[in-house]
């Protein structure tokens, strides 16, 4: 490993999704394998291998279209070997359990319910000759009934509920512990810098493939593959992005971008002994002074 890299032993990496991951260097790569925590947000969980760099930590806090619900299923399942801390938000925690015998339980529930056209069938060809009662209960019962697939992580993994405000909430204020809602202005980027200060305060923290100047994502190529095999792959900020040629935290919206109150985050940082860095050069530049250059 290069010389040059500083003691990773005093670093957190913050993992976005931008296409400058393509082009880190190895030894980059290497470095930041070996720092204290390696922070993947939403969708770059699920692409991790391509990146090179393995998250410790996932923050997922999206799940309000299919989308979003499909790249949460994917990186849960996709780090869940690797990664020991997950940070999620309360309808998603709903979903993962950590026994095998809930699990085992609550897959079996979720497959009936798929086959409920199926048991439907059957009830009213068997169960209705003979109790029309009990076939109407069944009925009443999967037809009202929904559930999603769970998810299964493993015992000692570490699992975090959080909650988020809005944009323009009068109390959105960066947030000293994980029961309080964090900070969120313009983009998950917010909220996980407030999440660093909590959890690796004292530690330097390097932003690597935060290309808000960019619309490109490094996994650009297979999210083509999968919207066209399924449709899905791009999300509500998609028009934002391709209308701007940029991230969606830093297109304008509601008057404003992630850049209007990014002082007030490295402020914050600061004052919980984080210093903030960011790689490739252009991306310290597209932040005005307010983010110091790595190399």
């Amino acid at each position: 490993m290069n010389n040059q890299y500083p003691n990773p032993n005093e670093w957190v990496v913050v993992l976005g999704s931008g296409a400058s991951i393509n082009d880190l260097p190895d030894d980059l790569k290497q470095w930041a394998n070996k720092t204290v925590a390696r922070i993947g947000i939403n969708k770059y969980g699920t692409f991790y291998e391509k990146a090179g760099i393995m998250p410790s930590d996932i923050y997922f806090h999206d799940f309000h279209d299919k989308t979003s619900e499909y790249f949460f299923y994917e990186t849960l399942n996709k780090t869940k070997k690797v990664a020991s801390r997950f940070y999620v938000s309360a309808t998603s925690k709903d979903l993962i359990t950590q026994s095998l015998i809930y699990y085992i339980y609550s897959y079996s529930i979720f497959r009936i319910l798929k086959m409920k056209s199926i048991l439907i069938k059957l009830s009213r060809n068997l169960i209705k000759p003979i109790r029309k009662k009990w076939h109407n209960s069944l009925v009443f019962f999967l037809s009202n009934s929904f559930r999603k697939k769970p998810l299964l992580l493993k015992k000692n993994s570490e699992i975090d509920v959080v909650d988020v405000y809005y944009l323009w909430d009068n109390d959105n204020k960066w947030a000293s512990n994980l029961n309080q809602k964090l900070y969120h202005f313009r983009g998950s980027l917010t909220s996980v810098l407030n999440l660093v200060s909590v959890k690796y305060s004292e530690l330097n923290v390097l932003m690597l493939g935060v290309d808000l100047i960019s619309k490109q994502y490094f996994f650009d190529d297979e999210l083509q593959i999968l919207f066209k095999k399924t449709g899905l792959g791009y999300d509500w900020t998609q028009s934002f992005m391709v209308n701007s040629g940029k991230h969606y935290s830093a297109s304008i919206d509601s008057g404003v971008t992630i850049f209007d109150r990014f002082s007030y985050v490295v402020e914050n940082l600061n004052k919980s002994g984080n210093q903030l860095f960011a790689y490739p050069n252009k991306n310290v530049i597209i932040f005005d002074g307010k983010v110091k250059d790595f190399i």
